[in-house]
């Protein structure tokens, strides 16, 4: 996890300066607008399988997107529970500089 939590610092460092260093490509920017749409919707964060039917993708595409998106510091996840994928400061600065 260090590793993980170092590269989020050095993406939240450049976010002021340069929000779109990283280009999660058109799949992955739209499952962070789907996770943050339903988020607000029902208050709490989908569940994988909820995300996998409305992107129609399968679940182990799904996870492979927020796998991707955690790393890059666009969404926090705790890999011990359910529905624990929510956007990260700068994952809401890289949605609103996409004009999503």
């Amino acid at each position: 996890m260090g590793w993980q939590y170092v590269h989020l610092m050095e993406n939240l460092a450049t976010a002021a300066t340069a929000p779109q260093t990283i280009d999660p490509g058109k799949p992955r920017l739209t499952t962070l607008r789907l996770l943050r749409d339903l988020t607000l919707e029902q208050g709490y964060p989908p569940s994988l399988r909820a995300l996998a039917k409305a992107l129609h993708l399968s679940v182990a595409g799904v996870k492979k997107h927020l796998d991707w998106l955690a790393v890059n510091g666009l969404v926090a996840k705790n890999h011990k529970e359910a529905r624990s994928a929510v956007l990260t400061e700068y994952g809401r600065l890289v949605l609103r500089n996409r004009k999503g």
